[in-house]
């Protein structure tokens, strides 16, 4: 609608009168992002061309902080020696180190108590502060002292010790020797000393 004022002079009624643009069309101007340049003035705001902060690697995050760049490595992968690996893939040249992302990004680390390959299948080995260290499987003793449970191609195997000296646990006898399983053969002891 439209309404004469007290001078007679009519003014439209459609709202209230448009604010003056922030900035002067097709202007350079300040738009106080220290990550940009060139800032220009289009359709009422002042913009600018965004710092290119791209390092090129895809394993890093790029940043641009207060007219700064910066490039930390991307959550989830580490950054070793230049080449970009996932969060828990292992060192392929060291089986005892792993990516760790959340708490060492830019190194291998240390997988310590985690099994490791050895080329013997009567071996074991554990990664111990990076390294592998290999141990032979124990295998489980029994009571008879006239075997041996001795590892073979991985298993642990029962062996007899013919020919061995033992005990058969009779404290009247001495000088037992194990045949095959059993232990035996043992001499009288001379208790009385007299030589019979």
């Amino acid at each position: 609608a439209v309404e004469p004022t007290d001078g007679g002079v009519e003014t439209p009624d459609d709202g209230p009168i448009p604010e003056p643009p922030a900035c002067e069309e097709g202007k350079s101007c300040n738009d106080g992002d220290l990550c940009t340049f060139n800032d220009v003035c289009a359709e009422g705001v002042c913009a600018g061309t965004l710092v290119d902060c791209d390092d090129g690697n895809p394993c890093t995050d790029d940043l641009c902080t207060g007219g700064s760049c910066s490039n930390p490595v991307a959550a989830g992968s580490c950054l070793v020696e230049g080449i970009c690996w996932s969060h828990g893939q292992s060192n392929p040249q060291n089986a005892c180190e792993r990516c760790l992302a959340d708490t060492a990004p830019t190194a291998w680390s240390p997988m310590d108590g985690v099994e490791c390959g050895s080329s013997d299948p009567c071996s074991v080995g554990t990664c111990q502060q990076g390294t592998c260290e290999v141990n032979p499987v124990v295998c489980e003793q029994d009571d008879n002292s006239c075997t041996e449970s001795v590892c073979v191609g991985g298993v642990c195997e029962e062996q007899t010790l013919s020919g061995q000296s033992c005990d058969d646990g009779d404290p009247c006898t001495s000088g037992e020797t194990c045949d095959k399983e059993v232990c035996g053969g043992g001499e009288p002891k001379d208790v009385d000393l007299d030589g019979d």
